[in-house]
């Protein structure tokens, strides 16, 4: 075809890239808290799985509480720098 870009490997071609079910699940739990709170949410410290994730944002959606309140945890804004 005139035009196309043989430069790009085959697995990166939008119709060749296979999206999990579960990571699809995780994005969506996260999108879901941060349209919810108006802010987003860190998972950089937690390794929980899909389905833990699904099942405390739900949770903190229900109980109108961030992660952090949930848990317990106080956010520091210098930790951030």
């Amino acid at each position: 075809m005139i035009g196309e870009n043989k430069l790009i490997p085959d697995f990166l071609k939008p119709e060749n890239i296979i999206i999990d079910p579960e990571m699809e699940k995780f994005g969506t739990a996260i999108e879901k808290y941060e349209k919810h709170f108006g802010e987003g949410l860190n998972i950089e410290f937690y390794i929980w799985s899909v389905k833990e994730w699904c099942k405390s944002v739900d949770i903190c959606i229900k109980e109108e509480k961030t992660l952090d309140e949930l848990l317990g945890e106080e956010h520091d804004p210098e930790a951030d720098e």
